[in-house]
Formats: C-alpha cells, sequence, structure tokens
C-alpha cells in the first residue's frame, strides 16, 4: 500500500492523501507509518488535494439536497433541468478532477 501511495502521489494526489491518513495510524510496520505521515504532509499543501475535500463536500451537499436516503431509483432519471444546470456548475469549479464527472452524472439522468 505505501508503494502504492507514493504512485498516486503525483497523478492523483487526493487519492494518495486518503491512504496516507490511513497508514499514518495503520498498526504495523512503524517505518510505513513514518513514512505515510511525511507524504500525508507533503500533501496536505497540495492545492489538487484541497480542491478535491471541498468537491466531495460539494458532492455530499448535492445528493442531501437532490436524493433523499430513501431514493427511489426512478426519480434520478427523471430530468431536471434545474438540477443538471446546478451540478454543471458545481462541476465547472474542478476542471482535471474525477469528482467534476460524479457531479455531472448526479445532475444528468445517466
Amino acid at each position: 500500500m505505501s508503494a502504492w501511495m507514493d504512485e498516486m502521489a503525483v497523478d492523483e494526489p487526493w487519492e494518495a492523501a486518503y491512504w496516507a491518513d490511513f497508514l499514518a495510524t495503520f498498526p504495523g510496520n512503524p517505518a510505513v507509518a513514518t513514512h505515510a505521515k511525511s507524504v500525508a504532509s507533503k500533501l496536505g499543501a497540495d492545492a489538487r488535494v484541497a480542491q478535491a475535500a471541498d468537491a466531495e463536500e460539494d458532492i455530499r451537499q448535492f445528493t442531501r439536497k437532490h436524493f433523499n436516503k430513501y431514493i427511489e431509483l426512478k426519480a434520478g432519471k427523471v430530468p431536471d433541468a434545474s438540477r443538471e444546470a446546478e451540478a454543471a456548475k458545481l462541476a465547472a469549479k474542478y476542471p482535471g478532477l474525477p469528482h467534476a464527472e460524479i457531479l455531472t452524472k448526479l445532475g444528468g439522468t445517466s
């Protein structure tokens, strides 16, 4: 996992940051925990990691607003222009992040 975290740090730092946080406190090899803490600290300064955290909060808020916890799958497939416009506006805040695609799909009918 540590090697995978290091690989992700380049192209997907938001994912690497999650693994770094996890591995930093996971019981096991202290050298891995020390390395993970270092990676977490470094990635904490990466703007893409902060942007991804903001995107995840927007995704949570969007789903709370548009989909109740007892979601009816049919309701999500009905076109809703205001939902689609809101999702597109949110997605535009996160170019280059996969979170933008998630928001777009949440707004659409797919």
